[in-house]
C-alpha cells in the first residue's frame, strides 16, 4: 500500500459536463516514498495535455481555470504516474474488476506497452497507476491513456464484448426534464465511435509515431493553449490528422492500405 499525500491546489476549474465524477491527477513520488497529486483533481482529461505543454516549454500554462507551473508543481519523467479518485466504493471496485479483465485485450494492441500497474493507497478511494513514460510523450498519448482508465471505472461494462465495442455502444441512465429515467450516449462513446481502423493503426505503431516528436502537442509549430487543450487529443487527431503526429498516423494508414492491396 502506498502513502498518499493530498495537496490542495486552489484553482477554480471550469469543466464541461461529464457522466462520471471520477477524477484524475498526475502523481509525484516524494523523497519519503509517498505520492502526492501534482495538480488539482480533474474530470476533464484535456488538462493533462496542458500540463505536458507547460513542462516542455518550462512556462506556466493554463486555460478554463486550470494552471500548471513546472517551477512550482513537480513532474516525474521516469514513469507516467497517475492518481485516480473515485466517488464511491462501487466505482472503485468496478474499475479494479474492469482493469483486470480488459488489460489482457488492450496491451497487445499497443506494441505490448501496458497500461500500468495498479497500487492501493492509504486513501480507500484513491488508486495509483505507475506506467511506461511513453504515455506522457505526447498530448495524444496521455489523452488515450487517461481515456482508457476513465472508461474502466464505468460499472456496467460487458466482459463478453471487446473494450472497443463497449465504448462504441456505451450509454448511461439519467433523468429527462420530466423526471423520467432515459438512456443517453456517453461522451466517451463519441470520442471513439467510427475510429476503429485509425485507432488500431495508431496503437500498433505508437512507438514510431511518437519517436523524436518535436513538440509534445503534436502540431508542426507552436500553438495557442486553446488549440492544445481542445484539438490535440486522440479523438481530434484520429479524425483530422492535424500536425506532425497526424501526418505520421496518416502515413501509417496509407502504408497499411498498400500492404493489404
Amino acid at each position: 500500500m502506498k502513502k498518499f499525500k493530498f495537496i490542495e491546489w486552489h484553482q477554480g476549474l471550469n469543466e464541461a459536463g461529464q457522466q462520471l465524477d471520477t477524477r484524475f491527477s498526475f502523481a509525484h513520488k516524494e523523497e519519503d516514498g509517498s505520492y502526492s497529486n501534482t495538480m488539482p483533481w480533474v474530470k476533464c482529461r484535456d488538462y493533462f495535455g496542458d500540463a505536458l505543454h507547460a513542462v516542455q516549454t518550462g512556462t506556466q500554462q493554463g486555460i478554463y481555470g486550470f494552471s500548471f507551473n513546472p517551477k512550482k508543481q513537480p513532474f516525474d519523467t521516469d514513469k507516467c504516474r497517475l492518481l485516480i479518485k473515485f466517488t464511491s466504493e462501487e466505482s472503485y471496485n468496478a474499475y479494479r474488476k474492469n482493469y483486470n479483465h480488459f488489460k489482457k485485450e488492450l496491451r497487445p494492441l499497443t506494441s505490448n506497452v501496458g497500461y500500468g500497474t495498479i497500487h492501493k493507497t492509504d486513501d480507500p478511494l484513491v488508486l495509483l497507476v505507475v506506467a511506461n513514460p511513453l504515455w506522457q510523450q505526447s498530448v495524444m498519448n496521455i489523452s488515450w491513456f487517461t481515456y482508457v482508465h476513465k472508461c474502466l471505472s464505468y460499472p456496467n461494462l460487458n466482459h463478453n464484448k471487446s473494450f472497443y465495442h463497449n465504448m462504441c455502444n456505451h450509454r448511461y441512465a439519467s433523468k429527462d426534464w420530466q423526471g423520467n429515467m432515459i438512456e443517453r450516449n456517453t461522451n466517451e462513446q463519441a470520442y471513439i465511435k467510427d475510429k476503429k481502423n485509425q485507432l488500431e493503426v495508431y496503437l500498433k505503431h505508437i512507438k514510431a509515431i511518437n519517436k523524436d516528436l518535436k513538440i509534445v502537442h503534436g502540431w508542426d509549430a507552436p500553438e495557442e493553449i486553446s488549440v492544445i487543450h481542445n484539438n490535440s487529443g486522440f479523438s481530434s487527431m484520429l479524425s483530422n490528422f492535424w500536425g506532425e503526429i497526424g501526418q505520421r498516423i496518416k502515413n501509417a494508414l496509407d502504408n497499411q492500405a498498400v500492404a493489404q492491396a
